[in-house]
């Protein structure tokens, strides 16, 4: 959703009813997805944002305990962590404190595998964990989604135009197995009938 979100969620009140739907995460072993009838096939689960934030958080724990050397960096380099402003540090641990219009994950992703890892920030420099800077490295189309059988195929790889998803562009090493490949293929919009 993005810079959108707000209206975005607007738009689902006024087209569903305030507390008839929600947003969803589903995850199960070979989910497809029917355009033409809008139907999901397969047996899954559905998580809430929190669950699903915990899902994104673990595949940033796999990352870090294959790649300890880049959890050492961050470590050593940063004195916190942030996605799109400086805010987000406020925010912590807890993935519902989202203070911007759009939403944050991996920075609190990071900083609760910290804690998992009972490590804490030791640097002198705030760390932006987005695209075109340098924590570039571990923005969620850089990590590999931990759990690739929970896919929904087809994945959401590109808009209702043809025009390809930022997340599969050819600069990230993950792409269509990504975090954030995972984070939106799985995002379904669930409406109480």
């Amino acid at each position: 959703m993005g810079k959108q979100r707000d209206v975005t969620l607007k738009g689902l009140d006024l087209k569903f009813g305030d507390g008839n739907w929600m947003i969803g995460w589903v995850a199960g072993i070979g989910l497809k997805w029917r355009e033409e009838n809008k139907l999901l096939e397969g047996r899954y689960v559905v998580f809430d944002f929190p669950r699903a934030c915990r899902l994104y958080e673990d595949a940033y724990y796999e990352h870090f305990k294959q790649q300890q050397d880049e959890l050492e960096w961050i470590i050593a380099h940063a004195s916190e962590v942030f996605d799109n402003a400086e805010t987000n540090i406020a925010s912590g641990l807890d993935y519902l404190k989202q203070e911007e219009s759009s939403t944050h994950i991996q920075d609190i992703a990071i900083r609760n595998v910290m804690a998992r890892f009972g490590r804490q920030f030791e640097g002198k420099e705030l760390l932006q964990i987005r695209i075109d800077c340098v924590g570039e490295k571990w923005n969620p189309a850089n990590i590999l989604f931990h759990k690739p059988e929970w896919f929904v195929e087809p994945r959401n790889v590109a808009d209702a135009t043809g025009k390809e998803r930022w997340w599969v562009r050819e600069r990230y090493r993950a792409r269509e197995k990504s975090v954030e490949c995972w984070w939106q293929s799985n995002k379904f919009v669930l409406v109480r009938r």
